[in-house]
C-alpha cells in the first residue's frame, strides 16, 4: 500500500504539479482492523515525507460520507460534470 501512495504522490507532483496543492484521500468501505492500522501507520508515514495528510475514508467514515453525498444528491437537479454524483441523484430521484 506504501508503494502505491508513493507512485500516486508522484503522478500527481508530474501530471497536476507540486503535491502539497492537492488532498489526499484513501476510501474503502470495508477495512479489517488489522488492515486499517497498517493504513494508519502508511498515512502517518506519507505525512511525514510529504508534509500532506493522507485522509482515510473507510468502514463508518465512508459510510458517513456517502450518506451525506446522498443527501446533497437527494437535494439537487442540476447536472454537473462528475458522473458519480450524477448517478446518485439519479437514484436519490427514482420514485419508488
Amino acid at each position: 500500500m506504501a508503494r502505491k501512495f508513493k507512485h500516486a504522490e508522484r503522478y500527481v507532483d508530474r501530471v497536476f504539479g507540486p503535491a502539497e496543492t492537492h488532498r489526499f484521500q484513501f476510501w474503502s468501505p470495508n477495512v479489517p482492523p488489522a488492515s486499517e492500522a497498517a493504513l494508519r501507520e502508511v498515512a502517518t508515514d506519507f505525512g511525514s515525507r510529504t508534509d500532506a495528510e493522507l485522509e482515510l475514508v473507510v468502514n463508518d467514515g465512508y459510510a458517513d460520507r456517502v450518506d451525506e453525498l446522498r443527501a446533497t444528491a437527494a437535494s439537487t437537479y442540476a447536472q454537473r460534470n462528475e458522473l458519480a454524483f450524477r448517478f446518485l441523484q439519479i437514484l436519490e430521484h427514482v420514485r419508488a
